[in-house]
């Protein structure tokens, strides 16, 4: 369906040859044309209203050096006017610009009593959906209540005796289901833990997808993990992908009691995203990313494909830039915005990071200890606990060695298609 915008003064000039337009009623009374006695070009105007592309061309006034045809122009101009004007409220424009929830690639289905399973539908199975059954316990959940009264959908990967868990915020174009499969394989890889979650509007969550939800979204997952199943926050990472990380640093900037912060892709602010030689901050600009990382002091890691096409990477080395908690950034070159993870160097870099959070977030006692290439030593109860570096090995035993507290990584490739499918931020 097209949408029809009108709004052309009697005296406006043709688009087309200058001349000015003159009105005219068309055989059907509910449309009005305006039509150049100069070239033929005519436009519709006085209405907004849904016309599908036949009834365009029935209502076309052909004629000679036209120029362009009026349902093309109409359109683009409708196609605007329907972006900005209805209503003209800054949220709502942001949501048609920069929101893409697909259809919902899974099912949540009851299995009696408090159990829940889901079922997913790969890219390439069509409508056929496939039980999801990870080797890990899995925990469905559909009843994550957020403070503006919407209903989440989410999954828990409980890995068990995983030290971290990562709370997840995916990208745009995609939901839980799309994401599941990746999340498998980076939980088993990883030896870790995931919460994921879909936006108001995404997947089987009610709603729509605005950005003041977006953060009270995450604030209701962080919830469900701390209350409903006990997670430590100092045992929580949280991961933003590409618009996820709007969320993620919204939350962590004002928890800074989680282990640490990994942004994948991220935007410095919406629109810097349209405009990327842009430096300035607007009122209007949504996710402002940048305005909010000089708070963040727990470590952050920032992961950008060198070559990513949606969101420059110069929008990653901003926020590394500018947050006081940035170690080490990934740079990955060549990778573009959805084939990052599929790199090897980046489950080594994330492996890594999560050694050095799970190290920063120790118990005051181990604090003072380097973050990265540190072995803690577990002591009998009269001695004092150590720290040893990996060059001084003096009194270490092998029981002591196999104590050590850290987190291993395989270069095993993430799942091709996994998250792919985003085109906006």
């Amino acid at each position: 369906m097209w949408w029809m915008v009108s709004g052309f003064a009697s005296a406006s000039p043709c688009l087309s040859c200058a001349n000015n337009l003159n009105d005219q009623i068309s055989h059907d009374s509910q449309l009005q044309q305006r039509v150049c006695l100069g070239c033929g070009f005519s436009v519709l105007s006085f209405s907004i209203m849904e016309y599908s592309e036949q009834d365009m061309l029935e209502y076309e006034v052909e004629g000679e050096g036209r120029g362009c045809g009026c349902w093309a122009c109409c359109v683009c101009i409708g196609a605007v006017c329907k972006i900005a004007c209805c209503p003209p409220c800054p949220r709502h424009i942001v949501a048609k610009l920069a929101f893409g929830p697909p259809t919902p690639t899974y099912k949540i289905e009851d299995e009696g009593g408090q159990r829940l399973s889901m079922s997913v539908r790969p890219p390439e199975s069509g409508d056929q959906f496939f039980p999801l059954a990870p080797p890990i316990p899995f925990h469905v959940l559909r009843d994550i209540r957020t403070r503006r009264g919407n209903t989440l959908c989410g999954y828990y990967l409980e890995n068990p005796g995983a030290p971290m868990t990562l709370l997840f915020s995916h990208g745009n174009a995609i939901d839980i289901g799309m994401s599941s499969l990746f999340l498998v394989e980076l939980a088993m890889d990883l030896g870790v833990s995931i919460f994921a979650y879909d936006y108001s509007g995404y997947g089987l969550s009610t709603g729509s997808a605005r950005e003041h939800n977006l953060y009270a979204d995450i604030e209701a997952a962080y919830q469900c993990m701390t209350e409903r199943f006990g997670l430590d926050p100092s045992n929580i990472v949280v991961y933003g992908q590409s618009i996820g990380s709007a969320p993620s640093v919204h939350l962590v900037s004002t928890h800074q009691d989680m282990a640490g912060l990994i942004l994948h892709a991220p935007v410095a602010s919406g629109i810097r995203v349209l405009r990327p030689g842009c430096s300035r901050t607007w009122c209007c600009d949504p996710f402002q990313n940048i305005e909010k990382v000089h708070r963040i002091h727990i470590p952050t890691l920032v992961i950008h494909g060198t070559a990513d096409e949606v969101v420059a990477v110069s929008h990653g080395m901003s926020l590394h830039e500018r947050c006081p908690g940035s170690t080490d950034p990934l740079w990955v070159p060549g990778a573009k915005h959805n084939n990052v993870e599929m790199y090897p160097e980046y489950r080594a870099k994330v492996a890594q990071f999560l050694e050095h959070a799970l190290a920063t977030s120790l118990p005051p006692v181990l604090q003072t200890q380097p973050p990265l290439g540190v072995t803690a030593v577990a002591t009998t109860s009269d001695a004092p606990t150590t720290v040893t570096d990996d060059s001084q090995k003096q009194d270490e035993t092998p029981q002591q060695h196999e104590s050590a507290t850290h987190v291993t990584a395989t270069n095993v490739g993430a799942r091709s298609g996994a998250l792919s499918g985003e085109t906006i931020v």
